[in-house]
């Protein structure tokens, strides 16, 4: 049975005309910076049980299912056995895409809320983040600190925030994703790029430790945090080092270990900091 060629045959000849291309299994399109993905695609742990997938990937927006929007008390996924089983279920999933799952997508095409990652705040920190991440050092009160040192400032920076209106303080969440972003780049090792396609500044391979960081959405997922997480940027910092570490000792990268003694006394600073906050 060849099920993808079922799908395009049914479903996808139908969202092609809609401006869907098929990429890596599912049907996308881009619509007003917006990516729109439909899949159809096998119940996890059973063998011919087919479902639906609907996702766009605006902020706060997550996957949907059929039996998510679909009126009506539907099951989770479908039965077949035969080609003409498996035909007659991708129709009803044309019908019910083209019915309901495009409308569906539109209302997942806007973000949850505007308290967020914007595509404008992002790419100001893309395209400013040096004199971003001098300004805010400065203000700090941080210039030629160590990068340990700065986080743990930086914790500090983000706690004073809690509490105050998203407007007040989404500028200084921009200026700080760009302290945290050149505090992880261990070494200055980082790639800052434009992602086109969510719209968002981001750093790869940071610290040469092989992680990728969306810094404006660290920062904003932490004003957001409703229990403050100690030290939750040093640990960051802290797990950069140990991939690093592995990569070398993996032959992937060359270089020279960080000497461990570091993560010691960056221990040794995060007890101190929690004793002196009554956290211990």
């Amino acid at each position: 049975m060849e099920r993808k060629k079922i799908v395009k045959e049914i479903l996808g000849t139908e969202l092609t005309k809609l401006g869907f291309v098929y990429e890596k299994g599912s049907y996308v399109r881009r619509k007003n910076g917006i990516k729109q993905s439909i899949e159809v695609g096998e119940e996890r742990y059973a063998r011919k049980r087919a479902k639906m997938y609907f996702y766009a990937n605006a902020y706060g927006q997550k996957p949907v299912e059929l039996e998510d929007f679909v009126p009506g008390i539907l099951q989770e996924s479908w039965e077949y056995e035969t080609d003409e089983e498996y035909r007659a279920i991708i129709q009803q999933f044309k019908e019910w895409t083209l019915t309901y799952g495009l409308e569906q997508l539109e209302k997942m095409s806007i973000p949850t809320t505007e308290e967020r990652p914007k595509p404008e705040t992002n790419r100001y920190l893309y395209e400013h983040h040096e004199e971003l991440n001098r300004e805010y050092l400065k203000k700090m009160g941080m210039e030629g600190a160590e990068a340990p040192d700065v986080l743990f400032a930086l914790q500090d920076e983000m706690e004073k925030l809690r509490g105050l209106s998203f407007k007040e303080v989404e500028q200084t969440l921009v200026g700080l994703a760009a302290v945290y972003g050149h505090c992880i780049c261990l070494y200055e090792k980082g790639i800052w790029h434009w992602n086109e396609e969510i719209q968002s500044c981001i750093i790869s391979d940071v610290g040469e430790s092989g992680i990728s960081d969306p810094p404006l959405l660290s920062m904003i997922c932490s004003y957001h945090s409703k229990r403050i997480r100690d030290d939750e940027f040093i640990d960051e910092y802290i797990q950069i080092i140990y991939s690093r570490n592995t990569k070398i000792e993996l032959g992937c990268i060359k270089g020279e270990p960080t000497d461990l003694k570091v993560i010691s006394d960056i221990y040794d600073k995060m007890y101190q900091r929690r004793e002196e906050k009554g956290r211990i």
